[in-house]
């Protein structure tokens, strides 16, 4: 791998604490992530090279995903998903979640939606998927009997 010449010199964004479960979204143009110690999430402009956004997050299990004009925020411990707009970062939407444990979610850095959400089955994780327009079940099911690993996509 080779670092790639863009014809201007390499900036870096200094960050006020480490990021973690860190995502892509509005088709690479924003990153996404979670400052735990901060109790906040970073949107992070990859192409002005700052900080976009730091939104309060004041929950102990937040998790993040962005797709290519939204991203998805969830509470863990209070239950409740809120989408924003990755441009303006404004909250359009708060819903409460589903009664299980959420352990990961992701979108596609291009899509928009659906939301995968990894939540603890009986043994294992397992997959559902959520519209992001409503933050509800899409009513998609997956066979239960199946293996679903996907720890590694979804950071879990």
């Amino acid at each position: 791998v080779e670092t790639v010449d863009l014809g201007r010199p390499r900036k870096e964004v200094a960050l006020p604490a480490a990021v973690e479960r860190l995502c892509i979204g509005g088709g690479g143009r924003y990153l996404v992530g979670v400052i735990k110690t901060l109790r906040q999430v970073v949107v992070i402009d990859v192409q002005e090279a700052k900080i976009h956004k730091l939104l309060p997050a004041d929950d102990d299990n937040v998790l993040v995903a962005a797709g290519a004009t939204k991203f998805v925020v969830w509470l863990g411990t209070k239950s409740i998903f809120s989408r924003y707009d990755l441009a303006t970062c404004t909250r359009e939407l708060t819903t409460a979640g589903p009664a299980v444990k959420i352990r990961g979610m992701a979108m596609g850095c291009t899509s928009e939606g659906p939301l995968l959400l990894a939540v603890t089955g009986d043994f294992q994780p397992r997959p559902l998927i959520y519209d992001l327009k409503t933050l509800k079940a899409s009513g998609i099911e997956f066979d239960k009997n199946a293996h679903h690993d996907f720890r590694g996509e979804l950071g879990i």
